[in-house]
């Protein structure tokens, strides 16, 4: 499973306050920019992967740390190309890298991955803000009835 290091991140971005870089990030956009998401991946020390020791065999765990390292010596893109559907559609083509857009408006899943994806507008809020809204209004609303009651 993946792991946030998330100390690393916070490291980075107080290092970069410190040190005055992190607002020249901001001075150096034109006034119609706005700041971007942005990718830190394993090389950074930011993302990681965890396994059981006691789960995995040798000779899987060998193969685990290969790919792990291919990918921190940008010697493996998980997002080159071909790339197919679950249907067997070409979306990337051979030798082709997915670009920021291409990953975070996937909205199909790659060729091997069991299952499908839901229905947008099915999906409920589920941050805290959305959820606490929701509660306050069932309360005003219980609230409301029991009062023209």
């Amino acid at each position: 499973m993946t792991v946030w290091n998330w100390g690393v991140f916070y490291e980075k971005v107080v290092k970069n306050i410190l040190n005055g870089t992190w607002k020249s990030l901001y001075e150096n956009l034109s006034s119609d920019e706005k700041p971007r998401n942005f990718w830190l991946g394993m090389d950074t020390g930011i993302v990681d992967i965890f396994y059981s020791n006691r789960n995995i065999n040798p000779q899987l765990k060998n193969l685990v740390n290969c790919v792990k390292n291919a990918i921190i010596n940008k010697e493996f893109d998980i997002f080159r190309g071909p790339i197919y559907t679950q249907e067997g559609q070409l979306k990337i083509n051979v030798g082709e890298t997915c670009d920021y857009d291409k990953i975070i408006n996937m909205d199909w899943l790659v060729q091997g991955i069991e299952g499908v994806l839901p229905n947008v507008s099915d999906l409920a809020p589920n941050d805290p803000f959305s959820y606490m809204l929701n509660i306050i209004n069932n309360k005003i609303a219980i609230s409301d009835n029991l009062t023209n009651e």
